[in-house]
């Protein structure tokens, strides 16, 4: 930001003399109005001729934070006739990092049993919490002067409202909006936009194939231990699941799963999740692999309307993914190079070195405008790029040994998304429908069919 602050000059009588200013330890220009043609060296003087007030418009435009309370303004008044005066007043250059979209985590015990939360959800239900945090540099820059504000009612805070981390509690449906004052900045406020929502469970039943042997695709107790873990990234949303039963099922010719259509008639996807039907919930089928026929690596899980087929491979972050696409979000990418296709009708399409700017993610912005940064990432670690935000995505359609999807969003995000398969795919450099609350594609209940 541009700040604009002041030097003023009073006297009871006309006088005459040279206010000098001097500037010492802001990291940045400093201009007498706001264009660069008028900056302004560390010292310099103003003539005060036969005048009882003159305001000296200073404008401060930082590079970077300062240590604590180390820029200083000082002003020493020569008069012709007397002595000197000088007054000196200390000030802070801070740099606040509130990133909405974010793959950071906080544990916290409820009833005996530790929880993982997402950090700045954009969504709590109705009666439970949520955690957000904003980075302030210097970190000598006091919590006190670093409050939290909320005039929509729909949120409490527990604890305290002041500091770089706060706890609030979801207390009606509605939108809600945290808004961090941070000492006496005259800059827009971070902010974080907040869906407070009734909160909603679904119903998670389970079948695990077995071979020839007995052998069972994964553990029973596997898929249990999935349940918290998935409700811990659903919470953000609102959103619970509770696991009904487990089925063990004999289907040799399944435990391998021929992925796409057998033209033989065998066991293949469409088949196997065709089998039950109408259980009022999600439908969730548990295999040792896929079969490609293409010779592309395996998924490890896959959704359909009629069912969820996960490999040996997934694991809770997986089975949120493709409850996503059950609800009806899409996937995002960095590139289309991501994405295993053998022959995309479109060009290579890539956000990787987009920064991210309000346009990028229209309904989960954090309240800043373009200042400094590059594309308008202020608020974000400067430069941030879509390389960096996309990736901590629940809908990231990429898995890595360091798997950081988590984040779901109010809205459409910024990325390489695609409709179709194979020569029929054709892919879009836009904000893809991943949004769980401002999304026409969204589906009310991750059911299948």
């Amino acid at each position: 930001d541009v700040v604009k602050g002041g030097v003023v000059f009073r006297s009871d009588v006309y006088t005459n003399g040279t206010v000098r200013i001097e500037l010492s330890g802001f990291p940045g220009d400093v201009y007498t109005n706001n264009c660069e043609a008028a900056l302004v060296s560390e010292s310099f003087d103003v003539v005060i001729d036969g005048e009882v007030s003159r305001t000296v418009d200073l404008y401060f435009n930082p590079v970077s934070w300062a240590p604590y309370q180390s820029p200083r303004v000082t002003a020493v008044w020569i008069p012709e006739v007397g002595e000197p005066q000088t007054s000196s007043v200390p000030f802070s250059v801070v740099k606040p990092v509130a990133e909405t979209i974010c793959s950071n985590t906080v544990e916290h015990s409820v009833l005996g049993t530790n929880h993982v939360y997402a950090v700045n959800p954009c969504g709590v239900a109705v009666g439970d919490d949520a955690y957000f945090s904003v980075k302030v540099s210097p970190s000598a820059f006091p919590d006190s002067d670093i409050v939290w504000t909320n005039y929509d009612e729909h949120v409490v805070f527990v604890g305290g409202n002041t500091g770089r981390n706060v706890h609030v509690r979801g207390v009606s449906p509605g939108d809600a909006e945290l808004a961090v004052i941070i000492g006496g900045r005259t800059s827009q406020a971070p902010a974080f936009p907040l869906k407070v929502v009734t909160p909603q469970v679904f119903k998670i039943t389970a079948w695990i194939v077995e071979d020839e042997n007995k052998k069972t695709a994964r553990k029973v107790e596997d898929i249990f231990s999935m349940i918290e873990p998935l409700n811990d990234i659903y919470r953000q949303v609102g959103v619970s699941f509770y696991l009904d039963s487990v089925t063990v099922t004999n289907i040799p010719a399944a435990y391998n799963l021929v992925y796409d259509e057998d033209p033989n008639g065998g066991w293949d996807f469409d088949r196997l999740v065709g089998i039950w039907h109408g259980t009022g919930g999600i439908e969730c089928y548990l295999v040792n692999d896929f079969i490609m026929s293409d010779g592309e690596k395996p998924p490890r899980a896959a959704n359909t309307s009629e069912g969820l087929v996960m490999s040996a491979r997934a694991d809770a972050t997986t089975l949120a993914h493709e409850i996503g696409h059950a609800f009806g979000l899409s996937d995002a990418y960095v590139s289309s190079a991501e994405k295993q296709i053998s022959t995309p009708s479109t060009s290579p399409v890539s956000v990787a070195t987009n920064f991210i700017n309000r346009a990028c993610a229209p309904f989960d912005w954090n309240g800043g405008c373009c200042g400094r940064g590059e594309g308008g990432c202020r608020y974000y670690q400067n430069p941030t790029r879509m390389a960096t935000i996309v990736p901590r995505l629940l809908m990231y359609g990429v898995h890595s040994d360091n798997d950081i999807r988590r984040d779901i969003t109010i809205g459409p995000v910024d990325a390489a998304n695609y409709i179709g398969d194979g020569d029929s795919t054709v892919w879009y450099d836009q904000v893809a429908p991943i949004g769980f609350f401002e999304n026409g594609d969204k589906k009310s209940s991750p059911n299948h069919e």
